[in-house]
């Protein structure tokens, strides 16, 4: 059995973008578990970025990871247009 991985059919493949979504983050100070809709759990280290994503998901991204993919809007949630 191969470990390599295959490719997407053609029409799914190819180079995308990240929509413009507007998600609410923190940074984390301590050790997190945060529970999946599939039931698994994902582990928030401190100093990485928790952000919740557009279905209501939480997710752990590092925080250089998080620095060059996102840009604050806001400083509050309810202050985006």
């Amino acid at each position: 059995m191969s470990n390599i991985v295959q490719p997407l059919p053609e029409e799914e493949s190819g180079l995308f973008r990240r929509r413009p979504d507007v998600v609410e983050a923190f940074r984390t100070t301590r050790r997190l578990e945060l529970m999946q809709p599939d039931g698994r759990v994902l582990i928030a280290e401190p100093g990485e970025m928790v952000v919740t994503g557009i279905l209501n998901d939480q997710y752990p991204v590092k925080y250089e990871a998080f620095m060059k993919t996102y840009e604050r809007v806001s400083s509050s949630p309810y202050d985006v247009d």
